[in-house]
């Protein structure tokens, strides 16, 4: 094995094994804690299928337990795994669970989920692309460190901490930081030529394969972000970083965004879109929009988010009908009027 995974929290867990009463369902041993909780650990695999589905719940002898925990290192190198799914009950992904799965090609992490845990998916080095849900807040040390096929992660607006070497080694060439972020740890989307990642110093830190950034957060001297957090240390004007409006000198005065050719975001908004007959018109006081649509008198004004789910619909009044989108999170939306369909971005 290239590069060995120890986990001191291994050594907690073998201990209560032998304390509690272990539940057999699906393949997969459980472990009720605390005891009388419903509330399990799935602490052992006896078999492991090539698609793995940790269940949200299983009933055994007639009670429902809840998976709320994956223990360290269960499926540490299993080199048959190529799927993953992992639901919203959990609270991480189990320290080094995933670890060295080389044939691992599909990763889908559950909304809920609230943090991607210490190494989970180290040296998955066949998984393509991740999305991080909503839910999550923190990616431990090394999650993703040697995921050396990674090209698309699309992080949750949600995450506050993005740990050391979190994406070390990743191919990532384009990423959106949420304003939500507070901690960007050493190397967390830096290269490196090395294959041994538990002793990475900064000095072993080569540029960050990411060529395009848009960063949310209005505050970026924070200490907490780390002037080698990408393995810069010369400007690159090849790499583009995106700021928020009025942003711009802030993130060009600190490292590590000032190593980057940086500019503002465009407006967030679209204030004025004519296509035909049918004109949208945002009002930003009042977080409205206006659908002037002449000539079409009957019918309704339906908007969809880009996962095509209605969030607001509303009928037609009159030449012009106006819908309050202060409802709506951050993000892009498409409102049909008829067969016209426009795009409004809301920030």
């Amino acid at each position: 094995m290239k590069r060995k995974i120890t986990f001191l929290m291994a050594v907690v867990f073998a201990t209560a094994s032998l304390m509690a009463a272990s539940i057999f369902n699906g393949g997969f041993m459980y472990i009720e804690s605390p005891a009388g909780s419903g509330n399990v650990m799935l602490s052992q695999a006896v078999t492991v299928p090539n698609v793995v589905n940790v269940p949200a719940t299983f009933t055994f002898a007639g009670k429902t337990y809840t998976v709320t925990r994956i223990a360290p290192s269960v499926f540490l190198n299993k080199q048959n795994i190529t799927s993953v799914t992992l639901p919203g009950t959990l609270e991480g992904t189990g320290v080094g669970a995933f670890g060295q799965c080389h044939s691992l090609t599909s990763v889908t992490l559950g909304d809920g989920l609230q943090k991607v845990d210490i190494g989970t998916f180290t040296d998955c080095n066949n998984l393509t692309q991740i999305t991080i849900p909503n839910s999550v807040q923190t990616i431990g040390e090394s999650a993703f460190a040697g995921c050396t096929s990674l090209s698309t992660v699309n992080m949750g607006n949600a995450v506050t901490s993005i740990s050391t070497k979190a994406f070390l080694k990743c191919p990532i060439t384009s990423i959106t930081l949420p304003s939500t972020l507070t901690v960007l740890g050493m190397g967390a989307f830096a290269w490196t030529d090395s294959d041994e990642f538990g002793g990475i110093q900064a000095t072993d830190l080569k540029p960050t394969t990411l060529t395009n950034i848009t960063c949310k957060m209005l505050n970026p001297a924070s200490n907490l972000f780390n002037a080698n957090a990408f393995g810069m240390t010369e400007t690159d004007a090849s790499k583009t970083l995106n700021v928020p409006q009025g942003k711009k000198a802030e993130y060009e005065a600190v490292l590590p965004w000032k190593y980057f050719f940086v500019q503002e975001n465009a407006p967030t908004a679209v204030e004025s879109v004519k296509t035909s007959s049918v004109v949208l018109q945002l009002n930003s006081f009042d977080k409205t929009v206006t659908v002037f649509h002449k000539g079409l008198t009957k019918g309704t004004v339906t908007v969809f988010d880009l996962a095509g789910k209605t969030v607001l619909s509303k009928s037609l009044t009159g030449e012009e009908t106006t819908l309050s989108v202060a409802s709506l999170n951050a993000g892009v939306y498409l409102f049909k009027t008829g067969k016209n369909v426009q795009k409004l971005i809301v920030k």
